[in-house]
């Protein structure tokens, strides 16, 4: 019963792992073979991995969450895990299908691309799901690892094996400060399990040793800081700018995209529930956090004239939102997180969806976007996907009554109801700045001409793409007019995350 049990809780893991390995032979007889002439096999393993996602997605659709410890209770099976899978897989569907057209212009024709996209989602999946220090670091480092690859994975770009390295050498900086932290948590309590160190937290206050409480709360900070590294959260954000300028489009999204869930679903479990009694001690520094991400989010994309640069300064600015969320501490809040999460997701997907397809076509050569002057009256050439690219940027900027706006008021909306005025009009005084530079977007495509950019003309954009942008602004403004489908979703989330 305990084995059933336990293949049952990943059996979308599994399901993947087979499948993967499945592609992994397929591509290695086939690919390597001189008398079938050395087949590129890039084509088929995209279509074959998108088949394998969808059947995967199916298959934890009809699923039934179940709360259960797993796999010697390394893992925890919950209703929280369970969404956020599917959450993650109808994610990254579609960025599989607006990623199909990229990989065959950037000649990115190698089946491991797709081994290891694969291979990210079992990750992804695995740290929704842990339950111990172990389990946590070496689904962290699996996950690590691959996206070390991906961001190096474009071989003729100098660009990208910098961004590679430089994303290996400070991912390594920020795993050792992990693996310090749980260190030393398991040689001052002599426990890795949460659960264990839940009860723990909770008889911390009986211990008259304040050496003991003082080591704890030393090594927490060291965990604490590794998580917000990998969220990319300033201060600790110095790697994004350039990683995300030097790796591959598709693979910038990917970044932007996947890790957030299961990073934010690891910070709220570490402050809300195992160790709740450090919340009140860490609430400074958090604060100190969402001070930094939104002053510099807001101000560095000012200086920006890179699309990929720009996106990492936006994304800084909005989670400076995700952490108010976290300190203001109750279920409500939470739940305005996920609203928050969802909608950011939508954003960001229809953002890349946009870039990662744009080209300029210049016979008899075309080149990818990489300029923001590049989009000079953008909105004449294409009206259409101007019209897309306005409301996308309206919503990142909160103007109503698009998705954007009510993500972000119900967040403050919750930080008020727990009395933080100062912060809350310091974030208002920077998001309102930041509008400006959303609006210095749409200026750039609707009323700004110059003469080089006469003869501009922007490469066909495939349908697929076209069908993801097109769902992207539906779901933007269908959020306005149905807001309670985004509520149903995130208490989803929320109430199976406690």
């Amino acid at each position: 019963m305990n084995l059933t049990l336990n293949f049952y809780a990943i059996i979308g893991e599994v399901f993947i792992i087979l499948n993967g390995l499945l592609l992994l032979i397929f591509g290695v007889i086939f690919s390597y073979q001189p008398k079938l002439g050395y087949i590129v096999l890039g084509e088929p393993i995209k279509k074959l991995v998108f088949q394998v996602l969808i059947l995967t997605f199916i298959l934890l659709w009809n699923q039934i969450p179940i709360y259960s410890y797993i796999w010697n209770n390394f893992f925890l099976n919950t209703s929280f895990a369970y969404y956020s899978k599917i959450l993650v897989l109808f994610v990254l569907n579609l960025w599989v299908l607006f990623t199909f057209n990229y990989t065959i212009k950037e000649k990115i024709i190698t089946y491991e691309y797709w081994i290891l996209v694969l291979l990210n989602i079992v990750a992804i999946f695995l740290i929704i799901q842990v339950n111990d220090l172990l389990s946590m670091y070496l689904t962290i480092e699996f996950q690590s690892l691959i996206f070390y690859i991906l961001a190096s994975f474009k071989r003729n770009s100098e660009f990208s094996t910098e961004s590679g390295l430089k994303y290996f050498i400070l991912g390594a900086f920020s795993s050792a400060l992990l693996l310090i932290g749980c260190s030393l948590l398991y040689s001052i309590t002599g426990l890795t399990n949460f659960n264990d160190l839940a009860l723990f937290n909770i008889q911390i206050k009986l211990i008259s040793d304040s050496y003991i409480y003082n080591l704890i709360f030393f090594s927490l900070n060291f965990i604490f800081i590794s998580f917000l590294f990998k969220l990319s959260v300033a201060p600790f954000h110095m790697w994004a700018p350039d990683v995300y300028e030097g790796a591959p489009s598709s693979i910038t999204a990917l970044f932007a995209v996947m890790p957030k869930l299961p990073i934010l679903g690891l910070i709220l479990k570490y402050s809300l529930i195992i160790f709740y009694d450090f919340f009140n001690i860490w609430l400074y520094f958090i604060i100190f956090c969402i001070i930094c991400s939104s002053f510099i989010g807001t101000f560095s994309a000012f200086l920006q004239v890179k699309w990929k640069r720009f996106i990492v300064f936006s994304s800084i600015s909005h989670l400076s939102f995700f952490l108010i969320a976290i300190i203001s501490n109750n279920l409500v809040s939470i739940s305005n997180l996920f609203i928050y999460l969802i909608i950011y997701l939508i954003m960001s997907i229809g953002f890349f969806a946009l870039f990662t397809n744009l080209y300029i076509y210049k016979f008899p050569f075309y080149a990818q976007i990489r300029f923001f002057k590049d989009l000079n009256f953008f909105a004449l050439l294409n009206p259409l996907l101007g019209i897309f690219f306005g409301i996308v940027l309206f919503s990142m900027a909160g103007v109503p009554p698009l998705a954007g706006f009510f993500a972000k008021f119900f967040v403050i909306a919750s930080a008020i109801k727990n009395h933080l005025f100062v912060l809350v009009t310091f974030i208002l005084l920077c998001n309102c700045v930041s509008c400006f530079y959303y609006i210095r977007l749409i200026k750039l495509i609707y009323f700004d001409i110059k003469t080089e950019h006469n003869f501009l003309v922007i490469f066909p954009i495939e349908k697929t793409s076209s069908y993801i942008l097109g769902l992207c602004m539906i779901l933007l403004i269908y959020f306005f007019l149905d807001i309670e489908l985004v509520f149903l979703i995130s208490n989803l989330l929320s109430f199976g995350f406690f």
